[in-house]
């Protein structure tokens, strides 16, 4: 293990079972131990601080076998470091435990190993270093992402989940007609699938997705549904929705022959205790 980042191009550390739960900022310091609490805090602006290969924050949770690398930040301009600032993402809403931010569509929520540029990551981590994302959006997916200030906010935020007390309300637009509201309450299996399968066994109604129809536009040939969930799994309302025979226009992944540019899935609302956000979708106009 490498212990002198300035020496070496790519300094690292295993996470041991010992680290296992500990704040990445916490975990680092193996990597520079005489550094102190405010050299620690300077690794971020020196270092691209990488998890797995990924940029994490400072308030990451690292979890035992990971591997917690320090890698020397390049010229700005070559790596795209800056270019976080021109997509358009808008804090919605931001107290002392949480912040709400507007991710448009195309733009990921984390950063990406290996593919340096702009995330909602990376604007996060240049304003509010401590903050750690709590949920995340496929990156053709536009709306709200929150992102928790403390450690404690983070913890309240799973707890709330666990009770069922945070409601997330997406807006899409579904091919064919939805004529009544629909609990689509299967499985999802996520092992080891880019593209994820709905099961036949009923899943923890926490898990469920309730879409109701609110219009059905003719010239499109769709229906602008109103999903719901409390918690989430990965592609959760896509893959539901197409399985229930409503795919969601311009969804390439579960569509079949659903060819478009643009993803019509939007994170509009969450609401919890003490906190809550909206953002409206701005859609291009579906090709008729």
């Amino acid at each position: 293990m490498s212990q002198d980042p300035k020496k070496n191009d790519l300094a690292q550390l295993t996470v041991g079972k010992e680290q296992a739960g500990r704040r990445l900022d916490s975990a680092v310091s193996a990597l520079s131990p005489d550094a102190g609490l405010r050299g620690r805090k300077r690794l971020w602006e020196q270092y691209d601080v990488l998890v797995d290969g990924t940029p994490k924050p400072k308030g990451y949770r690292v979890r035992a076998g990971e591997t917690i690398a320090l890698r020397p930040k390049k010229d700005a301009e070559s790596t795209g470091q800056r270019s976080f600032a021109t997509p358009q993402i808008r804090i919605l809403n931001q107290n002392n435990e949480y912040a709400a931010l507007d991710k448009p569509a195309g733009l990921p929520t984390q950063s990406l190993a290996g593919r340096p540029g702009p995330s909602v990551e990376v604007f996060l981590n240049s304003s509010e270093p401590q903050a750690v994302l709590l949920n995340r959006l496929d990156t053709p997916t536009s709306g709200i992402v929150l992102a928790a200030m403390t450690s404690q906010a983070e913890k309240g935020y799973h707890e709330l989940q666990e009770q069922g007390r945070v409601r997330k309300v997406y807006v899409t637009l579904v091919r064919g007609r939805m004529e009544a509201s629909l609990t689509l309450d299967r499985s999802i299996d996520m092992a080891k699938r880019a593209t994820v399968r709905v099961l036949d066994t009923m899943a923890s109604p926490l898990r469920h997705t309730r879409a109701e129809p609110l219009a059905y536009i003719a010239p499109w040939r769709a229906t602008l549904v109103r999903a719901e969930i409390l918690r989430g799994a990965r592609h959760q309302i896509r893959a539901h929705l197409a399985h229930a025979g409503f795919p969601i226009l311009g969804d390439e992944r579960y569509g079949q022959d659903e060819k478009g540019a643009y993803l019509y899935l939007h994170h509009m609302q969450l609401v919890m205790p003490g906190f809550s956000a909206l953002s409206l979708p701005l859609w291009p106009l579906p090709k008729t």
